[in-house]
């Protein structure tokens, strides 16, 4: 028995986007915590809000379905309580990237970003190469040695830093949030404030992997071009 993660052979539910011959080898859940600093926040209104997002975001889970060659990486279907205002529900998928569906073919260096936001569906084609830095540092997740990595994902004007731990015992090159490319699975990613972090692994599991379908696509770099101009154009109305 792995201690602190489970590895065992068991059902998982998960939405069909569309039909596909591809089936997964392994499946692993992710538990998501913030580590936002709320202190840094001026407003008290605000501080609540993001103590409430950050509060909803504790029951989130993820999952990750692979083989050798392919993965999709999503969030599990939530059961959110009738008191939850739906605005602090949308604040905290967003905050996490919830809405979005990451499937990768590393046969072909396909990337696709399916926004599942309000509206039709957006796929995003994903195109930044990670150049992974792996440093020296080493420490146990459950019983699994784990190394470390870093890069960056740039969106827009932003560049994100990431930090990720994955371990060469499941030779499996996925991870959250369709990072690839280390010799083993991501068992826990950092970006920005936000980590994912491994509870659960099911070895030999047959789920269907399937290649997201959206009615609009659109380039990752220019979609994120789009969003800062639509921003500045909002800040600009308010001189």
């Amino acid at each position: 028995m792995k201690s602190a993660i489970q590895v065992f052979i068991g059902l998982l539910f998960f939405t069909v986007f569309a039909q596909s011959g591809e089936t997964s080898d392994i499946v692993v859940e992710y538990t998501i915590k913030s580590l936002r600093d709320i202190e840094e926040i001026e407003s008290e209104e605000a501080q609540n809000i993001v103590k409430e997002t950050i509060l909803l975001m504790d029951d989130f889970q993820f999952e990750l379905l692979a083989n050798k060659d392919v993965a999709l990486f999503k969030m599990k279907e939530q059961l959110v309580s009738d008191d939850i205002p739906k605005y602090i529900y949308n604040i905290a998928v967003v905050s996490c990237d919830g809405e979005e569906v990451w499937y990768t073919d590393k046969r072909n260096n396909t990337k696709i970003v399916a926004e599942q936001g309000s509206g039709e569906p957006v796929c995003l084609t994903y195109d930044q190469e990670n150049q992974w830095e792996i440093e020296a540092y080493q420490k146990q997740i459950g019983d699994f040695n784990c190394y470390k990595a870093t890069t960056v994902r740039k969106e827009g004007k932003r560049t994100l830093d990431v930090a990720a731990w994955f371990t060469t015992d499941i030779p499996y090159s996925f991870g959250p949030l369709g990072f690839n490319g280390l010799p083993g699975v991501i068992l826990e990613l950092r970006i920005s404030s936000v980590v994912y972090t491994a509870s659960k692994i099911t070895l030999d599991k047959r789920e269907k992997i399937i290649q997201p379908k959206c009615v609009f696509k659109e380039s990752y770099e220019g979609y994120y071009k789009r969003m800062d101009e639509r921003m500045n154009a909002i800040i600009n109305q308010g001189d």
